[in-house]
C-alpha cells in the first residue's frame, strides 16, 4: 500500500492552509501549521510500523493501523480544538481538521473496520486493482508476483476472521451490499484462464524463451489452483453460508450495534461545515 493511499490529514491540512493563504492571507508558520506537520509525522510513523513487508504480502497493513491512528487522534483532538486561528484561512483549516479527526475516531469507536467493504467494493477487489501497479518484465517480476499470490490464504483468512467479529458484534453490511460482494467474489473463483489474478500470465514478455514461458506458466497455474482459487471459494462459501444469513435485510445504520448513536454521529459529520 503506497504512502499516498493513506488519506493524510496532515498533508491535506497543510495544502488547505497554504492554498487559501495564497489568496492574500498570512502565510507565517503558526501553531496550526505545526500541528498539521506533527500529524503528518504521526501518520508516517504508523505507516512505517504497519507497512507491507515480505511476511505480510497481499495483506499489507490490515486494519490495525486505523486503530493505532485513532489512539493518536484522541491525543491530538484537544490540541486542535484549543487552537485560536490567526485568520479566516486557519479558521477553515482548523474546522476541517477537527471534523476529520472526530470522523476517524468515530469510525474506529463504532468499529467500522469490521465492515471492510461497501457498495463499490472492498478487500476482495483491492488486490486485483494492485496488479496493474506491478511490473511484469522479468522472471524475477513473475517470481515476486507468485510469492505475493501465495499469501492469498493469509489474506482471505484475515478478513474472514474480521467479518466473523463483525457478525459477533452485530456490525455488518446489509443484504443488498453483501449480494454485490458475492458477485464480485465470484469472479475470483473462476478457473485460471478466466481469473483476473491469472491475467499477467496470459501476456508474457516477448523476450522470454520457450522454456522460460513453460516454467513461468506452470508455476502460475499451480499457484492459482493451490493457493488462490481455493481461498476465494472459501470466502464465497462464507458469504453465502454465514455472513448473508446474519446480516441485516435492510440498509440503515440503526440495524447495527449502537446504530442509533452511529446514525446521529453521521448526521453531525455530514451536516457540519
Amino acid at each position: 500500500m503506497a504512502r499516498n493511499i493513506l488519506f493524510s490529514i496532515g498533508v491535506i491540512g497543510l495544502v488547505c492552509t497554504v492554498g487559501i493563504s495564497a489568496f492574500g492571507q498570512n502565510t507565517e508558520p503558526s501553531v496550526l501549521n505545526h500541528l498539521f506537520e506533527k500529524i503528518d509525522e504521526i501518520e508516517s510513523k504508523v505507516y512505517e510500523e504497519f507497512s507491507v513487508d515480505s511476511k505480510n504480502g497481499m495483506l499489507g497493513m490490515g486494519v490495525e493501523w486505523q486503530i493505532k491512528l485513532a489512539e493518536e487522534w484522541k491525543k491530538i483532538l484537544p490540541q486542535a480544538e484549543q487552537i485560536r486561528p490567526l485568520n479566516r484561512s486557519e479558521e477553515i483549516s482548523k474546522s476541517v481538521l477537527v471534523l476529520e479527526l472526530k470522523n476517524r475516531i468515530s469510525n474506529v469507536e463504532f468499529k467500522q473496520y469490521l465492515v471492510p467493504f461497501n457498495a463499490e467494493g472492498g478487500f476482495y477487489n483491492s488486490p486485483v486493482d494492485q496488479i496493474n501497479r506491478r511490473s511484469f518484465r522479468t522472471k524475477e517480476d513473475y517470481a515476486n508476483y507468485v510469492k505475493w499470490l501465495e499469501s492469498t490464504p493469509m489474506y482471505v483468512d484475515y478478513y474472514i476472521d474480521l467479518l466473523k467479529k463483525g457478525i459477533k458484534e452485530n456490525v455488518m453490511q446489509p443484504v443488498v451490499i453483501v449480494n454485490n460482494a458475492i458477485k464480485m467474489t465470484a469472479t475470483l473463483t473462476l478457473e485460471p484462464e478466466l481469473n483476473p489474478f491469472y491475467a499477467p500470465f496470459k501476456k508474457l514478455p516477448d523476450h522470454f524463451s520457450p522454456s522460460e514461458e513453460i516454467e513461468v506458466l506452470k508455476l502460475g497455474i499451480q499457484t492459482m489452483e493451490k493457493k488462490v482459487i481455493p481461498q476465494w471459494k472459501k470466502l464465497f462459501k462464507f458469504w453465502e453460508n454465514d455472513y448473508l444469513k446474519s446480516c441485516p435485510t435492510e440498509p440503515g445504520a440503526s440495524k447495527m450495534a449502537n446504530g442509533k448513536a452511529y446514525y446521529e454521529d453521521r448526521i453531525q459529520f455530514f451536516t457540519t461545515l
